[in-house]
């Protein structure tokens, strides 16, 4: 009988976290999605803010951008811990700014547009360290 060598693949470092990124940015959506699912079916009670509506659409849209970059990295042969850092911790600002918008457990009566504005500073500064970050390698 011929014995059969299992061979193992390790994932490269770049898959390691490419999975990272994706399961944050992964919890992220999911908090944008269930957050219109909850507005959807509370809008006749509670009402719909537009605001809170556009900024939701821009972080899902920029958290699939951001997921879609990942995999451009796997050209990238020589990683470090300071990008291997700055990847996790940039998707982990994106879903903040997801759990921002959202409350995680509603009440039947809340109002949107004040959970907005009450947590509008934390979310613009969140919003604001993103920014920032991307601009040393913006030109």
């Amino acid at each position: 009988m011929a014995r059969v060598a299992a061979r193992v693949q390790i994932m490269s470092l770049i898959e390691c976290l490419a999975v990272r990124a994706s399961i944050i940015i992964g919890f992220g959506v999911t908090q944008v999605v269930a957050g219109f699912s909850r507005m959807v079916h509370t809008r006749l009670q509670n009402g719909v803010y537009w605001v809170q509506l556009v900024w939701a659409f821009g972080i899902l849209m920029w958290m699939i951008a951001f997921w879609w970059f990942t995999f451009a990295l796997s050209d990238v042969e020589t990683w470090t811990f300071g990008p291997h850092l700055f990847i996790v911790l940039y998707a982990t600002l994106l879903y903040t700014l997801a759990a921002l918008l959202f409350p995680r457990n509603p009440p039947p009566d809340q109002d949107y547009e004040a959970h907005f504005y009450d947590n509008r500073k934390w979310f613009l500064g969140r919003y604001s360290c993103l920014q920032f970050s991307t601009w040393p390698t913006s030109g």
